[in-house]
């Protein structure tokens, strides 16, 4: 899928986890739906694509957030690279795959943001702290969260890779 049919579903993603999952709190972490859909979409295509949809959705992310531009886009197309750097498309039926990539996915991507918002100077360095009361709550809500979002985009992919064939 190219990111002319991808953009409308990041930005969707933006302003549902901007406005919507803000109010789904555990501690001081929330469900980062934007990594949950780079970290399925990896899995399940080809990685440049994944990568692409990264960048894109990071950049929408740190528009919302007032972080510096190109933050997110950082720690999310890290985690897209590692999520699929396997060879191969993961089935839906993998059960133990996108979990495992999430949690990976989420600290790689609050470890690189938290380490260039402390590198810019915008955040105390607190790094237990954030690590014990941010990403761990949102690497345990992005686990509960993984399985509907992974096999709904994998029905989607299937459905765009069928059309792409028949065409």
């Amino acid at each position: 899928m190219n990111l002319a049919t991808g953009l409308p579903l990041l930005f969707l993603s933006v302003l549902l986890q901007a406005g919507v999952l803000t109010h789904l709190r555990l501690l001081g972490g929330q469900p980062d739906l934007v990594l949950l859909i780079v970290v399925s979409w990896s899995l399940l295509g080809r990685n440049p694509e994944g990568i692409v949809w990264a960048f894109a959705g990071g950049l929408l992310l740190d528009l919302f957030s007032g972080a510096p531009l190109g933050v997110s886009s950082v720690g999310l197309v890290l985690a897209a690279y590692v999520a699929g750097v396997g060879k191969g498309q993961v089935g839906l039926n993998n059960v133990v795959l996108p979990p495992v990539m999430i949690l990976v996915g989420t600290a790689i991507y609050h470890s690189v943001t938290l380490a260039l918002l402390v590198t810019l100077g915008m955040y105390p360095p607190l790094w237990m702290d954030s690590l014990t009361y941010v990403t761990l709550p949102s690497g345990i809500l992005n686990f509960v969260l993984v399985w509907p979002i992974f096999r709904s985009l994998g029905f989607l992919y299937a459905r765009l890779r069928s059309r792409r064939s028949t065409q």
